[in-house]
């Protein structure tokens, strides 16, 4: 029997209010503790789970099949093993709730989370999306848990968002980013950010309210992502490694809305003006770490960008200089960039960094 067929566990006899999408691999330890947080919210016959499998290699039905008669679940799988966001992409397309949220397995909702969050929304007529605070923790081998710090509603993460699916999810065609192995949250919070300000001219939503545990393990993407690690034999900054999907996440969706008529060919170019300032200050710190040894895909990366806002807006790389270092958000991204590699010096100046990459 195929258990990944996407049916029902329980069949409700409406439409549920939340689709809960969560993305599964070698989830047999880690579900539990989200599954019991939402048969905690009371409403399991106004909530789906749909789990989608990303070819786990270790079994973990038995602890599912522990709450299939408990509220209804959907199994999905993706076609191959990858990432989180070809997961919750597959999820959201069994989605049939009027809410979509997304979970991680080793995660946990807030008491009365979901029960507040619904009550808020008849409220104030909510007809998009709703952003919330969530709480990161930090899990012990012995268990126990300890707070670290609240992040607040407005944070680029999916954790505490709520998204509706008729008036936003589906009829933006908002889709994840695929094979992207990191900041896929970035990417789709963004999307959505930007087709809620530049087309649907909305603001979410954003409640003062906790509804999400976020529980952080020393191995995971999120908690080594600021960490060197090795790289064909040599350490490097994590996020050097992952440049490309750094890249994708934050700029990768405005060709995109440009193409679907969602933001200007202006507004696109002031956006895509920003990669370039992210590629000279990065690399900055990435050629002064490892000045023999940096991973020079990632200055192809930066050929590229210049090479396609050249072509998009028509400018030279003087033009696009001057236009730079006018912009505010020069000094901002920055001051982002030094909080990350807390020293290094810029081999390049802005202007002798564009000539380079424009040999």
């Amino acid at each position: 029997m195929n258990i990944f067929n996407g049916e029902p566990s329980i069949k409700l006899d409406h439409r549920p209010f939340y689709s809960i999408t969560i993305p599964c691999y070698n989830s047999r330890n880690k579900l539990p503790r989200l599954l019991n947080s939402i048969l905690d919210q009371d409403m399991n016959d106004d909530i789906e789970v749909i789990l989608c499998d990303d070819h786990s290699i270790e079994p973990y039905q038995d602890i599912v099949e522990e709450y299939n008669k408990q509220i209804s679940i959907k199994q999905v799988r993706t076609d191959y093993n990858c990432c989180p966001g070809n997961t919750r992409e597959r999820a959201a397309q069994y989605a049939e709730g009027i809410w979509l949220t997304n979970c991680d397995h080793d995660d946990a909702l807030l008491p009365n989370a979901l029960k507040t969050v619904k009550q808020c929304i008849e409220e104030y007529d909510e007809h998009y999306a709703v952003y919330t605070n969530y709480l990161e923790i930090e899990l012990h081998k012995d268990g126990s848990e300890s707070f670290i710090k609240r992040n607040k509603k407005e944070m680029l993460l999916t954790h505490g968002k709520f998204f509706n699916m008729d008036n936003l999810w589906k009829k933006y065609d908002i889709h994840y980013k695929k094979d992207l192995i990191t900041h896929e949250d970035i990417y789709i919070s963004k999307l959505i950010n930007l087709i809620l300000s530049e087309t649907v001219h909305h603001m979410p939503l954003k409640l003062d309210l906790d509804t999400y545990k976020f529980y952080q393990h020393k191995s995971s993407i999120n908690s080594t992502k600021y960490r060197n690690i090795f790289y064909n034999g040599q350490e490097h900054p994590f996020i050097e490694v992952k440049y490309k999907d750094f890249c994708e996440a934050h700029y990768g969706i405005y060709p995109l809305c440009y193409d679907k008529g969602y933001i200007t060919k202006q507004d696109m170019i002031e956006y895509m003006l920003s990669i370039i300032i992210y590629d000279y200050m990065f690399m900055q710190a990435f050629i002064y770490n490892n000045p023999n040894t940096y991973i020079e895909e990632n200055e192809k990366l930066s050929i590229n960008h210049l090479k396609f806002i050249k072509q998009i807006s028509g400018m030279d790389t003087e033009k696009i200089y001057k236009t730079i270092r006018h912009t505010t958000a020069y000094r901002d991204i920055e001051k982002a960039v030094r909080f990350l590699f807390k020293n290094f010096e810029c081999k390049y100046t802005l202007k002798d960094w564009m000539n380079y990459i424009d040999r």
